[in-house]
Formats: C-alpha cells, structure tokens, sequence
C-alpha cells in the first residue's frame, strides 16, 4: 500500500513532470505571448493553481505584455480594461511582510489587498481550506542582474490551502522559466538593434569598409566601397581582397605587419585600385578579427579616399606658393615705389631748378628737352607704379607659371593714360600769413625733396624723420600746422598713430597719409575711415607733387577764406 509520503513525492515528481513538457513545449512556440501562455498553462497541467497570469513590467512596473491561463474570455477582457497597479503598491507588496519563500501572498483581509485590483474567482469559498477566494499570491519575475522585470499572479489552488515555501518551490520554477524566456527576448532584441545599427553603421559610412575570411575572401563590402572602387557587393564578395590593391605584394606586406606586431595597422598609405584600373591612394586602417576563443575568423578594414586630401593639399601648396611670392613682390614693390617717388619728387625739384630765375638758360631749345626729359622721367615712374599694382594683385586665375615668368602681370593696358599735371612753376604768395606743413617720411630722399619742393612754392617745413619725432612735434606745435604729410611705415610710430596724435591735437587738422604699400598691410585707410574722420587724403607713392601742391592750396584757400 502507497504511504501518503509515497504519494506526496509522486504529485511532485508529476508536477516537475508538467514543468519539462512546458520547457519543450516553449521552444515550438513563435512569440513571446505565445510562450508566456504555455508557462501559465503548465501551472494549471502541473495542477499547481487553476488560473495563472504572467505580467512583463516596463521601467515604471507598467504592463508590457502579459499570458493567461485557466480565464474565461471575459475575465481577460476585466484584466485587460484595469488600469495598471502602481509601483508604489507593487513596491510594498514585495516586502519582508508578505513573504513566503520567494513568493508573496496578501491574504484577503489585509488592507493591500483592497487596494490590489484583481480577477475575481469564480470558486466558491467552501472549496478551500485555508485559501480564500480574494487570497492574492504574486511571484515575481527575477532578471539575470536581479531585477524584477514582471510578475506571476496565481490563485484557486488545487490543494485548496494556504501556501507555504514548501508548495511554492515548483510554481517558482515555472516563474524562472517565465523570466529567463523574458530576459532572452529583450537579449533577442537588444542583439538585433545591434545588429540593425551595426549593419546601418556600416552601409551609411564614408569610408570604404571590407571584411575578410581566413582566406582572404571578401564578405563585407559596404556602399562607399562600391561607389569608390566601382566593384558592386554581388560580383566582389568572395572574390580575394587582392583585387582591390594596386600591388598584391603591398597587402600580403600588410598582412604580415599584422601578424608580426599587434594584429592591426592604423593609418598606413596605400594605393587602392578601382574597377576601371585608376590606382589611388587611400589611408588603411585594419585589424584581424578573432571569436571569443582567440581563433582569427578574418579581418576588418576601413579606407578613406585620400584623392581629396591630396588635391587640397595640392591647392593649399598653390596658394602657399602664391602667398609667399606675392609677399616677396610687395616688398619689392614698396622699395621701387620709394625709390620712384625718391626720383619724381628729385625730377620735380630739378625742373623747378630750371624755370628759378637764379638759372638763366638762354636757349630755348635746350630748356624744352631738359623739361621733356622731366616730363619723361614723371611719366615712367607713374608707368612702373602700375606695374607695380598688377604684382601686387595678381589675378586669382593666373598660372603660378605665367606669374613666374610675368607673361601676364608685366604688362600695361595698351590705353592706359598718365596725366602730367601742369602747374605754375612761381612760388605761391601768403601775405603776412606763414604757412607751416609738417612732412614725416624715414626715407631722407623723399622727406626733404618734398620739404624743398613745398619751400620752392613758398611754405614753410618741418620735417621728421621717424614717427615718433613726428608726434614729439605734434604735440608742441599742432595748432601752427596747416597740415601734415605722413608715411604710413616709419619707425617709432605708424602713419595711423601718427593721424591719431593729430586728430587728438586738433581735429580740424588735415593730413594726407602717403604709403609705397598699394594693399596697405596695417589697413591703415580702413583704420582711418572707422574713426570718422574725414579730414584725411590717401595718397599711393609715387606722386606727383603737383598734385600735393594743389590740394594744400586747396587746404589754405578753405582754412583761411
């Protein structure tokens, strides 16, 4: 005769029973709902409980999914129309007072269980003996890191009892089995983001990417490597790697780095070769792949296309180039500028030599030469100053070449004009007026050529030979000047520093600021224009001092009515 302990061991042994044809049932299942039912069905098969829930939690214990068994059609429904159990409650369900083994049971007088929102039972309280039909008993879902990620609600036990650690081991078994096939699926899923974002990754990238078999073969070959080396994936996948390089030596050379060194090699410059033969140059980075046992499974590759690279540092090198020789012929321009408005403010002084009255020279045919001689040598300096411009601003089309070699740039317009001023070559009259002009240049040719061209039509000049000096005297005799002429490259003091000591001096002061630089490389006009100050001429070297002549007359007549 069976014992009641023979008979006891015999329901568990039945129970575990239904438990492995759960598990084998579970893997025939397509979704996750459909495996979740097959759990909570193997509950009621085990004869463990005639109805069982299964609820997979989100972040806030929200219902994400859910499995039935033993309900009616219309107690889904109940179930599915009830509002989510909050977290809070859920948090004081699974606490040291509710627990029994790794379960919980609410027993149906206590105050939770009038909060908790269940199914109602349709087993009347007389069928049970220490169970009641508003009795809850949750088991949660436990993740692999230990958290609860849902929960295993049973009631209408087929013992009719209260539970106990001892007869919640089995229906905890069934609840792991719940929460391993939860934590595969969101594993499941995780991986093929993964992989999704993976494949994504590699499709939209720039860069040409390949990979490799242990043979060499290619199995990867994304879109950029396509576009680049003009091979589509179907008629380049399988073929060998080879292919792709202009010099097969080169990647069994690569090859080998990897494997004598670290088993990669970053940034290495290659020369790729596309379908149509053009040979390129790319910049490899490549690594050996290994699975998690450490055996080599292949190699990964990435290549950016260096042709652009290459081309703007090409460019860059160009305009480099240009940059330093248009440096190179600025200074130069500037010394024949001085040097040319040293000669035409010499030439000018030297005519006006010829028609002084100290100087008689009888022949008048001689004097005509010696001023066309003049006029010459006023007319070339003006014709160099504008050769001097098209150095200066060569065009931004012009070959490096035909710069070089000033097939272009030294060259004047065929109609180009220079206009000779003419001028009265008496010296100007002020009566009982001195008129005093400030002239500031470091070049002593052109400081006193212009101070004795100014003299000869009757001003008076100071001159200074740095900018400082020109300052010093500024400030002590600002209010004599009726004008100043100032270089802009001096030492001491700029031209601009020169104009700002004058304008804080006397505002109505006029000054003309002369430069051999024709770009200005202090921006010096720009500087000027900011301050507002309209009182101020910009006068390109070289000059013609007529011209200067004319606008300090201009100057007096206006200062002085």
């Amino acid at each position: 005769m069976a014992t009641g302990k023979d008979n006891i061991i015999s329901e568990k042994e039945r129970q575990l029973i239904a438990l492995f044809d759960t598990v084998a049932r579970i893997t025939t299942a397509e979704t996750l709902t459909d495996q979740l039912n097959e759990v909570a069905e193997g509950v009621r098969a085990a004869g463990l409980y005639r109805r069982a829930i299964i609820t997979i939690f989100g972040a806030e214990y929200e219902r994400i999914g859910v499995g039935y068994a033993g309900l009616t059609d219309e107690d889904i429904i109940i179930h599915k129309s009830k509002p989510p159990t909050p977290k809070e409650l859920w948090r004081e369900v699974f606490t040291e007072k509710y627990r029994v083994g790794s379960s919980y049971y609410i027993p149906h007088g206590d105050p939770l269980n009038i909060m908790m929102s269940g199914v109602e039972s349709h087993t009347p309280e007389k069928s049970f003996v220490g169970w009641h039909p508003s009795d809850m008993l949750f088991i949660p879902l436990i993740s692999f890191d230990g958290e609860i990620i849902g929960v295993m609600s049973v009631d209408d036990p087929f013992d009719r009892c209260r539970p106990t650690a001892e007869s919640l081991r089995v229906p905890e078994l069934f609840a792991r089995e719940a929460a391993i096939l939860i934590e595969r699926s969101r594993i499941s899923r995780e991986l093929s983001k993964t992989k999704q974002y993976l494949e994504n990754l590699i499709e939209t990238s720039a860069d040409l990417i390949v990979t490799t078999d242990t043979a060499g073969k290619i199995v990867i070959f994304n879109k950029a490597a396509e576009r680049i080396l003009e091979y589509s994936a179907s008629e380049i996948v399988g073929q060998p790697v080879t292919m792709i390089y202009a010099d097969e030596a080169e990647a069994r050379k690569i090859m080998r780095l990897m494997r004598e060194g670290t088993g990669r090699v970053e940034s290495l410059e290659v020369i790729a070769k596309a379908k149509s033969g053009e040979e390129f140059p790319i910049s490899l980075s490549v690594a050996i792949l290994y699975d998690d046992k450490g055996n080599e499974i292949g190699t990964i590759g990435t290549s950016e296309d260096l042709r652009p690279i290459k081309e703007l540092q090409e460019k860059t090198a160009e305009l480099k180039r240009k940059e330093d020789i248009r440096a190179v012929v600025v200074t130069l321009s500037h010394n024949i500028n001085t040097y040319l408005q040293a000669l035409t403010t010499g030439g000018q002084n030297l005519e006006e030599l010829f028609q002084s009255d100290d100087i008689v020279i009888n022949n008048k045919e001689i004097l005509e030469r010696a001023e066309n001689y003049m006029t010459t040598i006023k007319l070339n300096a003006v014709r160099i100053r504008e050769l001097t411009k098209g150095l200066r601003n060569p065009p931004d089309d012009l070959i490096i070449d035909e710069y070089l070699e000033g097939i272009k740039m030294l060259r004047l317009q065929d109609d180009l004009e220079v206009n000779i001023e003419a001028h009265d070559h008496e010296a100007m009259s002020f009566p009982d007026e001195e008129h005093l002009v400030l002239v500031a240049d470091d070049d002593s040719s052109i400081r006193e050529g212009i101070a004795d061209f100014l003299r000869a039509h009757g001003f008076a000049v100071d001159t200074a030979s740095d900018g400082s000096e020109a300052i010093e005297l500024i400030e002590k005799k600002a209010k004599r000047y009726d004008a100043i002429i100032s270089d802009i490259k001096m030492p001491g003091a700029n031209g601009y520093e020169v104009f700002m000591a004058a304008r804080e001096a006397d505002p109505e002061l006029e000054i003309i600021l002369m430069t051999a630089f024709g770009y200005e490389p202090g921006h010096i006009r720009v500087e000027v224009s900011k301050k507002g100050h309209k009182k101020w001429v910009f006068k390109e070297k070289p000059f013609d001092m007529n011209n200067i002549l004319n606008m300090l007359t201009e100057i007096i007549e206006q200062k002085y009515g």
